[in-house]
């Protein structure tokens, strides 16, 4: 594998066309004479040049200079810090410079979410930069995407920082990346799968694609015997039946939609006495029902599309509010899964539900456990738990799903102090650690996409060019 160095890069007008200027130190280490012809890549963008040593002067600059032709075909927003890698393939006389990683975050909207990833994305080499579907232009393998730009853009410097805090964010040509982080959360159609299909055609990596719905993931949860203990009874719904049985064997039981997110669409049907049952739907009263109406109830969820039926659980409550527990694990630069932050996750009053969008709210979970009262075992035991049971919940889904970059487990703490894996949650929000005031959390919960993506662009570990 070729190394890789890292290092920054700048533009010069002082450069003739055509022409990009190398430190004597990295045209050294790479054999790279003065005068030879290579040619440059960045993402899906290719440009030959004619290289230059740097000496005298000049070589007080940047390790690596680009003309300004060069770095308007590359579609490069500089300067900036990038791993470079140099290749040379069989039969071809040109050697290959790349500048990368150049990642992009295929999203929704250019706002929100994505900006938290951008601003985590300065403290990293490469180029980061967000777009959605309608942003690509493939015949000229480029992107008008939505990041940082301008005349500065420092690695981890104050002047990036200051930059982001003046809110220098926009529009402009980026080059089709080496790698897509895939955030459009719920897909984007039919068209979706084929578009995900046009970018690996053009060269692009993409992970944290479709992985299935509930009840396909709960399948491959299944398959792995070591999660068995802590997997609640979990089925489809196919006849109201089957919920009077489940009610009746173990107090109550949740139907969630397959495909839904952030709770809605749950009910939950409790046994309640001799023939009837209390049903409760999210933000709804509980109303009582006998077996007829509960009929009638499984038949109009039926028709809105695939539920499940999962046991209730004797979930610890915060001063009576309903709580469960978001771990969110994501992969490194190496490829292996992290515990990249927990929290708890605290139901508005009444309410069955302790999604955000419910109106729950996030906690660290040290403190839900320290309002809880709960004292029959120790957090930090607690805490053990949820991190083991998370990491193997993310390798047992990364047996079907080798793309997996990120997911959100949900997890619930009975009043016993066994912890239970709820369900796996494809393409997690970070909301939950925004909010919880931990800053190193929230670094990482950002971050570690980003350096997966690295992983896969092939850039591997760097290694810094020492001064001459």
């Amino acid at each position: 594998m070729p190394s890789v160095a890292f290092s920054r890069v700048d533009v010069s007008a002082r450069i003739p066309d055509g022409d990009v200027q190398v430190a004597g130190q990295l045209a050294a280490r790479w054999a790279l004479p003065d005068g030879s012809r290579i040619r440059l890549r960045a993402g899906g963008r290719r440009v030959g040049a004619r290289l230059r040593v740097a000496t005298g002067e000049a070589a007080a600059g940047a390790p690596l200079q680009l003309s300004r032709r060069v770095a308007l075909k590359l579609r490069l927003p500089l300067p900036g810090c990038f791993l470079l890698r140099v290749s040379r393939r069989e039969g071809r006389q040109r050697p290959v410079v790349s500048l990368g990683p150049v990642i992009g975050i295929l999203t929704w909207t250019r706002a929100g979410e994505c900006r938290r990833y951008l601003w985590a994305a300065r403290e990293l080499p490469g180029l980061v930069f967000a777009f959605t579907g309608r942003d690509v232009r493939w015949r000229t393998r480029t992107i008008r995407g939505f990041g940082l730009r301008g005349p500065v853009r420092e690695f981890g410097s104050e002047a990036a920082r200051a930059r982001g805090r003046r809110g220098l964010w926009g529009l402009g040509p980026y080059p089709l990346p080496d790698v897509v982080y895939d955030r459009m959360v719920g897909g984007f159609g039919s068209g979706g799968a084929r578009f995900l299909r046009c970018l690996r055609a053009h060269g692009c990596a993409v992970f944290n694609g479709r992985i299935g719905h509930k009840w396909r993931i709960h399948r491959q949860l299944l398959a792995c015997r070591d999660l068995w203990p802590w997997l609640p009874p979990t089925r489809p719904l196919r006849t109201a039946a089957d919920v009077i049985r489940l009610a009746r064997k173990f107090g109550g039981v949740y139907l969630k939609p397959d495909a839904g997110f952030g709770g809605s669409g749950i009910v939950r049907v409790r046994r309640f006495g001799p023939g009837l049952f209390a049903i409760t739907a999210s933000g709804a009263r509980t109303a009582i029902a006998t077996a007829g109406g509960l009929r009638s109830l499984v038949a109009r969820l039926r028709r809105r599309g695939r539920y499940l039926i999962q046991r209730e659980l004797p979930l610890i409550r915060v001063r009576g509010k309903i709580c469960d527990i978001r771990a969110l694990v994501a992969r490194d630069a190496a490829g292996l899964w992290h515990v990249a932050g927990m929290a708890a996750r605290i139901g508005r009053r009444g309410s069955i539900a302790s999604n955000l969008k419910q109106g729950g709210r996030p906690v660290p979970l040290e403190r839900a456990l320290s309002w809880a009262r709960w004292r029959r075992r120790p957090a930090v035991e607690v805490v053990r738990d949820v991190q083991e049971i998370a990491l193997k919940a993310a390798r047992a889904v990364t047996r079907y799903a080798p793309s997996s970059g990120d997911l959100g487990i949900d997890l619930g703490l009975d009043r016993r102090g066994k912890v239970w894996l709820l369900e796996v949650n494809p393409k997690p929000g970070r909301r939950s650690f925004d909010a919880i005031g931990d800053e190193r959390v929230r670094r990482r919960a950002y971050a570690l996409p980003l350096e997966f993506a690295r992983y896969l662009s092939g850039f591997g570990q760097p290694t810094a060019l020492q001064p001459d």
